[in-house]
């Protein structure tokens, strides 16, 4: 960049804390290979356990909304049966929601 053109926030920010940390002796080591093989490995570690969790929580959204058409399609035909199936089917859904909910929290947390 040249001289001449204006600076943004963040460059004069970290032209600054560069001058502070030379005037307090502090030296910028670069990563070494090993550590940025470290650090790689432990990325895909993380992502690999985020991609899994997406999976499982699709699955579970599938299994949930999935299961209640199909307890929809076969109540009977007369309205007073249809719309039970319905209002149970949704008590259920709501029920596997919060249980879903509730797994997902807690493997959020292991992570």
């Amino acid at each position: 960049m040249s001289d001449d053109a204006p600076k943004s926030a963040i460059e004069l920010m970290m032209e600054r804390l560069r001058k502070k940390d030379e005037e307090a002796g502090i030296t910028a080591t670069p990563l070494t290979d090993a550590q940025k093989a470290a650090i790689a490995e432990v990325r895909s570690l993380y992502e690999s356990r985020i991609a899994e969790q997406q999976i499982l929580q699709e699955a579970a959204m599938r299994q949930m909304f999935g299961s209640s058409r199909r307890s929809a399609t076969r109540s009977s035909d007369s309205s007073g049966a249809r719309r039970s199936g319905w209002r149970q089917s949704g008590m259920r859904r709501s029920r596997r929601f919060v249980v879903a909910t509730n797994e997902l929290e807690t493997v959020s947390l292991k992570l």
